[in-house]
């Protein structure tokens, strides 16, 4: 459309200037032609309308009529010819100015969406920070109240057990005694249990528990951590355990698979009653290594086991057993540390099953 007015225009422009005598007025309708350059993004167009004006004038100058002295017709078309190409020069240089300010206005544009970019992610940032930062907070209050109860209760039973034991004389049964003994190392294995939840914790946070990649007899070290957990078990609790496939594993970390293992018997040993049996399985096949800890205990409810494995998470059903909710935390930052997976399954009131699954690290 602009390109067919233009043309229209410089028709009609030089149709008028072949009946205009002298051409002095001619000047002005081809000025007029010039300033559609105006309409045209390209500031060359501009000089391209003042060059077709120019020859349009100097043709006008032989086919119009005459109207006077033949050198004021020249003076005449010359005067017009200059304007011509003051404007057609205008044309240019103001569009080549609004080019340059299209160009700063894209880059001002860009600067400001990137700035605001900037801006939303350092206010994400920012709000994140803050949101950790409340989390850390939540989590010391937590970490205080959680050590204060945990660390009162064993304290108070050692406490009250060694005050009783002082009063019994050299004549009473050693029943008796033996019972409050056992009360002891069972506060103070609880005690020992708590402090390995606080202090693997504390060097998985510093990044402090490095791998120390070994080969191992997997029953074993299974046999050894039932050995420890019997005596925080239940009196008629009962541990069976079960193999399958080679003996020895290689590859993994046999402590930090001691501290899963105890943590996984040890919730098992908490929230299964005395007269259920717990189920502790593994299994070496092709370099995979299942392990599965199986009870029949108070289960985990459906909306809350996806929170199991959170820091300082305790289910709702187990407030009134003794615990940090460190414990499946730090098992799963040791197992995903030595590239495994664990899953659990759960039922509230029928038991809960974990399921440790390794593929050895290669060298």
């Amino acid at each position: 459309m602009k390109i067919l007015l233009t043309i229209l225009l410089g028709i009609v422009v030089f149709v008028q200037d072949l009946y205009l005598p002298l051409g002095v007025a001619g000047g002005v309708p081809y000025v007029a032609f010039v300033l559609m350059g105006l309409w045209y993004e390209d500031p060359k167009t501009g000089l391209y309308l003042g060059l077709t004006g120019t020859l349009l004038t100097l043709l006008g100058l032989y086919v119009s009529p005459a109207g006077g002295e033949h050198w004021k017709v020249l003076l005449n078309r010359s005067y017009a010819i200059f304007a011509i190409w003051i404007v057609a020069v205008g044309v240019f240089k103001q569009k080549k100015i609004l080019q340059k300010l299209q160009v700063y206005a894209g880059k001002l544009k860009s600067y400001n969406q990137e700035l605001e970019q900037q801006v939303t992610e350092r206010t994400s940032e920012l709000e994140t920070a803050l949101e950790h930062q409340k989390e850390l907070n939540e989590m010391k209050f937590r970490f205080v109240s959680v050590a204060s109860h945990e660390f009162r209760t064993p304290l108070s039973s050692i406490l009250s057990s060694i005050s009783i034991l002082g009063k019994y004389s050299e004549t009473d049964l050693q029943e008796k005694k033996q019972k409050h003994i056992d009360r002891i190392k069972s506060s103070v294995k609880n005690l020992t249990h708590i402090l390995d939840d606080f202090l693997s914790l504390e060097k998985i946070e510093h990044g402090k528990s490095g791998l120390k990649l070994e080969s191992f007899d997997l029953p074993a070290l299974c046999g050894e951590v039932a050995e420890e957990v019997f005596f925080i078990k239940k009196p008629r609790q009962k541990i069976n355990y079960r193999h399958t496939g080679k003996n020895i594993v290689s590859k993994l970390d046999r402590e930090a698979l001691h501290n899963v293992l105890i943590n996984l018997l040890s919730n098992a040993v908490k929230f299964s009653d005395d007269n259920k049996p717990i189920d502790l399985m593994s299994a070496v096949h092709n370099g995979q290594i299942t392990i599965i800890v199986n009870d029949e205990g108070i289960g985990i409810s459906e909306n809350e086991l996806k929170h199991v494995f959170d820091m300082f998470f305790r289910a709702r059903n187990t407030e009134h057993i003794q615990g940090t909710g460190l414990g499946l935390n730090i098992v799963k930052r040791h197992v995903e540390t030595m590239g495994g997976t664990i899953s659990v399954i759960s039922e509230l009131g029928k038991g809960s099953a974990f399921t440790v699954h390794f593929t050895p690290l290669s060298d």
